[in-house]
């Protein structure tokens, strides 16, 4: 039985199966995924790839938990399936989907310090 997605986003394929990511919400950005993406965007990727990459992976996988519970996409499954050129695609594909892009978070932040 096909599993009824709540939310609409992009097709992701991980293994053989495929999977639906939708956009960040507000309530993910303000419960911790907006600190990993400032984190994440503050790290040098000649010597932070690795924990860039983790990071992306955390941030796609909690949008991929709107619509998909731990018993139907497990952080194992993810984490097999998921690869140096997938992660990539996923993350662009979800940065555009939630209406962000590489520096809006810095960017948002230095307006509210200007304030």
């Amino acid at each position: 039985m096909a599993t009824k997605m709540k939310y609409s986003g992009m097709e992701v394929v991980l293994g053989e199966k495929s999977y639906t990511l939708p956009p960040l919400t507000l309530g993910q950005l303000r419960n911790g995924m907006a600190e990993k993406i400032k984190e994440h965007d503050s790290l040098d990727p000649a010597t932070d790839w690795l924990r860039m990459i983790d990071i992306k992976g955390e941030i796609v996988l909690e949008a991929l938990r709107r619509n998909y519970a731990a018993r139907e996409l497990s952080d194992a499954y993810f984490y097999e399936y998921t690869n140096l050129s997938n992660i990539g695609q996923m993350w662009l594909g979800l940065l555009g989907l939630s209406g962000l892009s590489a520096g809006e978070a810095a960017a948002a932040e230095s307006q509210t310090t200007a304030s």
